[in-house]
């Protein structure tokens, strides 16, 4: 999650157009710089995982919709938005047995989806917390990610030696269009700090949809 919001705080991503992009920067680093995914199947693995997973449901849907959905929507829409999630989930669970052979069993499933779930509670309660204070990344931790980054970017050169002609370009126009997208900040209202606060529940009371989340992925 921090280099998501260190990118998301540097190029003010504000909106679903700009927080895409960031996630689109996070898929392709994660899936051609660590695991290196992207060149297996290319080049349908530019698209696949990194836009289709990372951008789309990590990034767009887990981190920055459903987190104005806890802060900011009405209970009843943040409750429809967690039950179609949840559906969602339960139906791209299917996806498992085409990918490895076999069909993850209902208790196996219910299990997963109820204990990847918990943390998120107090996941997305601190960051609502901490969301009404500018994020500014520490020259440490801006080192840290870089170091890492540049780490594992040094391994998949000397595995995939294309990948230098591939990824630098899609990573630099991706990044020319998030600083023509610069707008406000990620967490500007993020965490209902801005104009749109709904002041009728509690913090702790509007996290309570999250919770339908793994029920209805289970029951799909």
């Amino acid at each position: 999650m921090k280099n998501i919001t260190v990118l998301a705080s540097r190029f003010k991503a504000g909106d679903i157009y700009s927080v895409f992009l960031v996630g689109a920067v996070f898929g392709w680093l994660v899936e051609g710089v660590v695991v290196q995914t992207v060149y297996t199947d290319f080049p349908f693995g530019i698209v696949w995982t990194p836009l289709a997973w990372h951008a789309l449901i990590s990034v767009l849907i887990g981190i920055y919709l459903a987190g104005k959905a806890l802060s900011e929507w009405k209970i009843r829409n943040s409750l429809l938005f967690f039950v179609l999630l949840g559906a969602f989930w339960g139906f791209w669970a299917s996806y498992w047995k085409l990918e490895d052979g076999y069909a993850v069993g209902l208790g196996d499933f219910a299990l997963y989806a109820l204990f990847s779930t918990i943390p998120l509670l107090p996941s997305y309660a601190v960051l609502h917390k901490l969301a009404s204070e500018e994020f500014k990344p520490t020259r440490a931790e801006i080192g840290v990610f870089t170091a890492v980054l540049l780490f594992f970017a040094f391994f998949t050169f000397l595995t995939v030696s294309f990948s230098a002609l591939l990824l630098p370009p899609l990573i630099g126009i991706t990044l020319y269009a998030l600083r023509r997208l610069k707008r406000k900040s990620f967490f500007s209202d993020y965490g209902g700090c801005g104009d749109k606060q709904i002041p009728h529940a509690p913090p702790d009371a509007r996290l309570c949809p999250l919770g339908v989340c793994p029920h209805k992925g289970s029951m799909v």
